[in-house]
């Protein structure tokens, strides 16, 4: 079943009332009115494989709602990108590369100015004076 339209989350939230079944979601956007909600438990980030531009295909990033489906193959669609390319992909070759969202995750957005904006504006600048700014300066220790 395809949702799409201004009720898509009221439908999806009936639909889940309603079944057992699975849901996939497919699109930021859509998970992220779909975690609000409430419909979503926890979920899992898929998108291609980070730094690997030499990939003759492109994983596209999508949301897994890993709670409810949790014994099957995640099937990740991807554009190729390599019209030439022929053969077996190596052994290992990532397809996708995955993280774990909480669902209690919450963000919080707001205006950067005043005070805020002069301490990032600082942070960048030492940052950008020498090579090795952030790993020196700002990341955490190894200890």
């Amino acid at each position: 079943t395809v949702f799409g339209g201004d009720d898509a989350i009221k439908r999806l939230g009936e639909l889940r009332a309603s079944s057992s079944g699975d849901i996939g979601v497919g699109g930021a956007d859509v998970a992220t009115q779909l975690l609000a909600a409430g419909l979503l438990d926890e979920v899992l980030l898929f998108t291609h494989p980070v730094n690997r531009l030499d990939l003759p295909f492109q994983t596209l990033t999508g949301l897994v709602d890993c709670d409810a489906f949790n014994t099957g193959f995640v099937h990740f669609p991807a554009l190729w990108q390599d019209r030439d390319w022929t053969g077996t992909l190596p052994k290992g070759t990532p397809v996708a590369q995955l993280w774990p969202v909480p669902r209690a995750m919450t963000a919080h957005f707001e205006t950067l100015e005043g005070p805020y904006a002069d301490q990032v504006e600082e942070t960048l600048d030492l940052i950008g004076q020498a090579r090795g700014g952030y790993r020196k300066n700002h990341r955490a220790s190894d200890h």
